[in-house]
């Protein structure tokens, strides 16, 4: 049986995510739901910012 996953998120790194996954069946019959959060992250902020000057933004 073939299943599509979504994830979504929704915030970001200074207020938190909301999480939510949903799985659905190649029928379209939704499967599972599963909500969750993320807790703020300033310091991935940083950490992304300086990746892209290393390496580059694409």
């Amino acid at each position: 049986m073939t299943k599509l996953i979504i994830l979504n998120l929704d915030g970001d790194l200074f207020q938190g995510v909301r999480v939510t996954l949903t799985i659905v069946s190649s029928k379209n019959t939704l499967i599972r739901e599963i909500t969750g959060s993320l807790p703020p992250n300033p310091n991935l902020k940083t950490a992304l910012d300086q990746w892209h000057t290393n390496y580059g933004r694409n």
